[in-house]
């Protein structure tokens, strides 16, 4: 065998063994979000509380001339799924070199943590 064998030979069994790894980790992640539930809670009691998977579904049924889309409603409460535009390559390289950052910024409402467990 000559050397150009031997290179091929090599770079098939690295791309091998990456692939493997790619898919591995994908793998986990897939097995993450169909175990991942997020919780919808109005006034202390839950009320849906679907996996990360059906939200994902839920997002690519809003037709494509709207920007939002309401899947539960309560006095006071709306929780909605809303498609945000995508940001050019320009807005990712400043966002990611820490030049401006992301634009989104919460406008309303006063956000804290608190530990609500009895002990």
């Amino acid at each position: 065998m000559s050397w150009i064998d031997d290179i091929s030979i090599s770079i098939g069994a690295i791309g091998l063994i990456l692939a493997g790894n790619f898919y591995y980790h994908l793998w986990q992640w897939a097995r993450d979000c169909q175990s991942a539930v997020v919780a919808v809670a109005y006034k202390r009691k839950v009320v849906m509380s679907p996996t990360l998977v059906e939200l994902l579904l839920w997002s690519r049924q809003v037709p494509e001339e709207q920007n939002g889309q309401v899947f539960y409603k309560a006095p006071n409460v709306t929780i909605a799924i809303v498609k945000r535009n995508k940001r050019t390559w320009q807005q990712r390289w400043e966002i990611r070199k820490n030049i401006r950052g992301p634009r989104m910024r919460s406008r309303f409402g006063s956000w804290s943590i608190r530990d609500d467990t009895q002990k």
